[in-house]
C-alpha cells in the first residue's frame, strides 16, 4: 500500500482513478491506491525492471539512459518505486 501523499500524486498526474477507491476521512478525498500490478501494468511496455539496491527500491523504465538509472532514489517499497516512475512517465 502506498502512502496518502504518493496516491494524490498519482491521482493529479492522471492516474487511473478505477474503483476500489480509497475515502480518506481526514481529508475528505478519494483516491486509488493501486497494486504493484496495476502499477506495472500501467507503465505498459515503457517499465524494465524493478531493482533492489543500497536498502530500497527503484523502477527502471526503458526510456532512462545509464546516467539516469544512477541518479535514482531508493524508496521502501516496490509500489512506491513503480508509483514513482509511472508519475515520471507521464509528467505532462
Amino acid at each position: 500500500m502506498i502512502s496518502y501523499k504518493l496516491a494524490k500524486q498519482l491521482k493529479e498526474a492522471g492516474f487511473p482513478q478505477k474503483k476500489p477507491l480509497f475515502y480518506d476521512y481526514t481529508r475528505k478525498e478519494k483516491y486509488k491506491n493501486p497494486t504493484l500490478s496495476e502499477l506495472i501494468k500501467e507503465c505498459g511496455e515503457r517499465f524494465e525492471a524493478l531493482i533492489y539496491q543500497k536498502g530500497g527500491w527503484v523502477a527502471i523504465s526503458n526510456m532512462d539512459n545509464y546516467m539516469m538509472k544512477q541518479n535514482f532514489k531508493c524508496v521502501p517499497t516496490p509500489s512506491d518505486a513503480v508509483a514513482k516512475l509511472w508519475i515520471k512517465l507521464n509528467k505532462k
